[in-house]
């Protein structure tokens, strides 16, 4: 078995090496796919390959893609003589030497400040990426398909580790072994697995531990935020010509994201069918509103999801010191308590954002959102361009209460198409009426 595994290996990465040049240099659909496959499988490549060809090549699978993210945008500024980014990315830039600052001031080491650095510019990088990409509208569409047919196959895979394969599978794939590759081997339970492989929401009812879906991305959490990604793109847009097809392909995914026990997963659908109820009946859209505000009130009220409150806290905790500048890059979040034994680690994006960069630092990276998102929805008023932000803005609000929600793999998709119709949003118009992405 691990003979094959290390000749298959062999082949991905001489195939990623001899791409490498074409895909930072030539920033098209085709290579626009070959990036979003490496996100999907980063994970379980990374899992073969401390398996069979150790560590530190496992390591070089997961900072693959950086290569890519960055070495594209400079190539583009260089080949394009763009010293300076468009107005529209001012802000991000902004945030980038406010990040560039307080990394100097940090007091964690070289390497937790690296760990967080990376951590925070994750979204940014991503949104630049894609404002280095030109798509026309058929290549949109084509790509739009393309996301949603790696989520289908997500959604088959998940379900078959959930109920066929079980533990096992990960045990005979040594999943510890990638943990401890990533310095995550605290979060690796006795018996091997990842230690939110099993959830403890619903003891009250079910009285243990629950077994949650995984995928082939290794991680409840990021299988579930691609799979919401591809909800809302079914929920706004017609990606299929067959109506019924389209439905059976959402009711799958949703099934499957509930069975990765992922609040954010389920927020995230929540809000995006909240703003497609909106969309069509402010009424309804009230109505829906108070409902889910009465609903989450009375799972927190009475402690009904026990990991609520530590989500929360984070995010208060962070509020509490008072900073306009944080204690600078490495003091805050997970990252911080796990490599350095200090800060506070609430399970908080923002948090860890406030925490580290202060009051100044969280206001200019929402602010860089905020402003984007009017350009798109002023400029690029399509069905697309409205599933895009309710996407982003719905993972923005869960990233108050998740310190996982913005990632690569799970969510990075989404930031790069937000990047690519702030570069083009202009070309994306109303004239809807003869267009594949409509509503339906």
């Amino acid at each position: 078995m691990k003979i094959l595994e290390t000749i298959l290996l062999i082949i991905l990465i001489i195939i990623s090496i001899v791409q490498l040049p074409n895909i930072i240099l030539n920033r098209n659909l085709s290579n626009l796919k070959y990036l979003t496959l490496i996100l999907v499988f980063q994970n379980i490549v990374c899992v073969l390959a401390n398996d069979t060809l150790g560590k530190t090549v496992g390591q070089l699978c997961i900072i693959y893609k950086e290569f890519i993210l960055y070495g594209s945008i400079c190539t583009y500024l260089v080949i394009t003589k763009k010293v300076t980014l468009n107005k529209k990315y001012a802000p991000f830039l902004l945030e980038f030497i406010l990040l560039f600052l307080f990394f100097l001031i940090g007091s964690a080491s070289i390497f937790t400040r690296l760990i967080c650095l990376r951590q925070i510019m994750t979204p940014i990088i991503l949104v630049l990426y894609g404002s280095c990409i030109k798509l026309n509208r058929k290549e949109l569409e084509s790509f739009i398909k393309f996301i949603v047919n790696i989520g289908l196959f997500q959604s088959i895979f998940g379900l078959i580790e959930r109920f066929l394969l079980g533990d096992n599978f990960w045990l005979i794939l040594h999943i510890e072994k990638f943990m401890d590759s990533k310095g995550f081997s605290e979060w690796t339970s006795d018996i091997g697995l990842p230690g939110n492989y099993y959830s403890f929401d619903l003891y009250s009812l079910v009285g243990s531990s629950f077994r949650r879906l995984v995928g082939i991305s290794t991680d409840p959490l990021l299988t579930a935020h691609f799979l919401s990604f591809c909800v809302v793109l079914l929920l706004f847009n017609k990606v299929y010509k067959s109506k019924i097809k389209q439905n059976i392909i959402l009711i799958i995914m949703i099934g499957t994201i509930c069975f990765t026990l992922s609040k954010g997963g389920i927020l995230i659908i929540a809000l995006a069918y909240l703003c497609k109820i909106w969309k069509h009946n402010k009424v309804h859209g009230i109505v829906t509103f108070m409902i889910m505000g009465i609903c989450l009130v009375l799972i927190i009220s009475t402690n009904f999801l026990d990991t609520v409150a530590i989500h929360a806290s984070g995010l208060t905790t962070s509020f509490s010191i008072h900073s306009l500048f944080g204690k600078g890059l490495g003091s805050w979040g997970n990252y911080a308590r796990l490599y350095e034994g200090t800060g506070e680690a609430g399970e908080s994006y923002m948090g860890l954002i406030i925490g580290q960069t202060g009051l100044i630092g969280f206001v200019v990276f929402v602010y860089a959102f905020i402003k984007n998102a009017k350009i798109i929805l002023k400029e690029g008023k399509s069905t697309l361009s409205y599933a895009i932000l309710v996407y982003v803005i719905s993972v923005l609000i869960e990233a108050f209460l998740s310190e996982s929600a913005i990632n690569y793999i799970g969510s990075g998709i989404a930031f790069i198409i937000f990047g690519i119709m702030i570069n083009s949003s202009a070309s994306y118009k109303n004239n809807l009426e003869h267009n594949y992405l409509v509503n339906f």
